[in-house]
């Protein structure tokens, strides 16, 4: 009986990188960058859900240290009176 390969877990599978690095690099940045790198960011990179409204960043967060790649979705930003007026 013969099994698939399988892979380490939390490690995603070959196809799956394949398919995230034609998905990006049909975009800017990515479309811009060598291949190389676009491996690379793909490599350090980690895949999150977050809920309609759930705050990704605001101020209290402090410097910022994420830097985020939306695949799926919107994000909007308020700052200041346009937080106030909704």
């Amino acid at each position: 009986m013969s099994t698939a390969p399988s892979t380490p877990s939390g490690t995603p599978s070959t196809s799956l990188v394949g398919n995230l690095r034609t998905e990006l690099m049909r975009h800017a940045p990515f479309a811009q960058m060598e291949t190389a790198h676009v491996e690379r960011f793909i490599a350090e990179c980690s895949q999150a859900y977050f809920a309609p409204d759930e705050t990704l960043i605001a101020p209290a967060s402090g410097p910022v240290a994420t830097l985020y790649c939306i695949r799926q979705g919107s994000v909007t930003g308020r700052n200041g009176l346009a937080d106030m007026a909704g």
